[in-house]
């Protein structure tokens, strides 16, 4: 598990210092952006957008550390409860 960790963190840390080149490019060309996708580890938004234009927010990285902990369905059932942070939506 710590090494799927480890892997994210350092492929999260290579994405993100690389976003203005990623928005340039389509995702399906990006092997790094194409990995996490085919992995879930990404899902996109609504529109079908990675927005990688924009930095990752606290809710995007927790989720992606949710997932690759396997802790996905745990989280789901966890959903409507009450979050233990004033700026965090009880929807996240």
């Amino acid at each position: 598990m710590k090494k799927k960790l480890t892997l994210l963190l350092a492929v999260l840390m290579v994405f993100t210092s690389v976003v203005p080149v990623l928005a340039q490019t389509a995702q399906t060309e990006n092997k790094k952006v194409q990995w996490l996708i085919d992995k879930n580890y990404v899902e996109g938004y609504e529109d079908g957008s990675l927005r990688l234009d924009r930095n990752i927010t606290r809710a995007e990285f927790t989720k992606m550390i949710v997932v690759v902990q396997g802790e996905k369905v745990l989280a789901d059932a966890l959903k409507d409860e009450p979050s233990k942070f004033s700026d965090v939506a009880t929807d996240h």
